[in-house]
């Protein structure tokens, strides 16, 4: 037959540059693929060490889990002073506890409150909360 394509006919072989491109983008996005789930089969589902102090504790606002678990931290001894960076101008602790509902338990009690917690008012994005927590790292001392 006149309709049957012959795949070894050279027009129907397309090669040439375009194509090798084409393979190489697409092998370069199936390693960084399965880079990336290596990555996230390492990360371990639960803490390892659960006794070892550090010098200090940074949170990010945004999650109300995230700041439980920081007040958890500081309330166990776990470090002498907790950060939270990205808090909105204006904002107070107690609205920061009000705001975490059903775990304002986890808050530490006012004398930890009044010496250790500091709230970082600069940080708007990302990029803003590494530098302010950066800043707070050098002027506190924390190794």
């Amino acid at each position: 037959g006149v309709n049957r394509i012959n795949f070894r006919d050279p027009a129907v072989q397309r090669g040439g540059f375009g194509r090798s491109i084409g393979h190489l983008v697409l092998l370069i996005a199936l390693v960084w693929l399965l880079g990336f789930m290596c990555f996230v089969a390492a990360i371990p589902l639960a803490v390892r060490d659960t006794t070892t102090k550090t010098d200090a504790i940074v949170v990010l606002t945004g999650g109300g889990d995230r700041l439980a678990e920081a007040f958890r931290l500081l309330e166990a001894g776990m470090a002498p002073r907790l950060l939270i960076t990205g808090v909105a101008q204006g904002v107070t602790l107690a609205q920061v506890i009000d705001g975490l509902g059903t775990n304002r338990d986890t808050a530490p009690g006012p004398d930890l409150q009044a010496c250790c917690i500091t709230l970082g008012y600069e940080a708007g994005n990302t990029v803003g909360n590494a530098a302010e927590s950066a800043a707070w790292v050098a002027a506190n001392n924390v190794r």
